[in-house]
Order: C-alpha cells, then structure tokens, then sequence
C-alpha cells in the first residue's frame, strides 16, 4: 500500500508547486504598493453624448482579491433613455505599470499601460497587440468615487 502513496505525494507537490500561481490578493497581484493602496474602491469613465447619449464605464478593485469587476452603460439614442447594461469580471496583475487582464471564461484577454494621474484618477492604455506600446489606444482617464 505504501507504494501508491509515494507517487501520490509527489504528484501533489508537483502540481501545487506551479509558477504561474499569483497571491489571489490585490497586493499579489500588483507589484506597485502605491497603487495596492490607490485602486480599491469604484473607478468611473464617462462620456457624454448630446442629448441624452452616454457611455459609462465602472470598474472596481477590492484588496482581498485580484478581480477586477467591470460594468458599462450606454444609451445611444439623443431624445430617449433606453440604456444598455454589460458586466464582466476579469482577473488581473500589474507588473511594470501594465494590466493583464483574463475574463474569468479565458476568453477575453487585454492588455493595459495604467498610469497614475493624481491621487484619485487613473489612465488605462489598451493595448491592441499585447507585446507592442505602440499599439496603444487612446486613454481613458478614470476617477475614484466615494
């Protein structure tokens, strides 16, 4: 009997060992303490239409965990209020100032530049090509709420 546990132990010590584990904690996650300080709480992008056009973008950060929450609202129409809501979840690290970012599906994958501007705004950069600076869109400056 004692020679199905051996291999068994060892089977458990190299697949809890992996590389790619990541503290599951915002501070885990992010190699930026200023920012491990900075980002819990509710983040918001805005952009306003005329009339009643808009588009909302909020997503939150919690220290306890490395998820970021991500929800949007839209109303395309300039005389009537008839928005659009989408939500996802996303986890994430930080290391060198860029997010990577996987939906919890595996699916959706982006790449962030995030930069600090002030004590209670933050521009994220997507990148196009994970790899490549210059494929970085235009930024949207996010701030804290409340």
């Amino acid at each position: 009997m004692k020679f199905l546990l051996y291999p068994f132990i060892a089977i458990l010590l190299l697949c809890g060992c992996s590389k790619n584990d990541v503290d599951p904690t915002l501070a885990g996650a992010v190699d930026d303490k200023e920012l491990v300080e900075m980002l819990p709480g509710k983040w918001t992008y805005s952009l306003l239409g005329k009339g009643s056009k808009y588009w909302t973008e909020t997503i939150s950060f919690r220290s306890e965990v490395n998820i970021m929450s991500s929800a949007t609202a839209v109303n395309e129409y300039e005389t009537i209020s008839a928005p659009t809501f989408t939500t996802a979840t996303y986890k994430f690290t930080i290391n060198g100032g860029v997010m990577e970012a996987e939906s919890e599906s595996g699916v959706v994958k982006k790449t962030f530049r995030i930069e600090k501007s002030g004590r209670n705004k933050i521009i994220l950069y997507e990148r196009l090509d994970r790899s490549n600076p210059r494929s970085e869109l235009s930024g949207k400056e996010y701030t804290k709420g409340r």
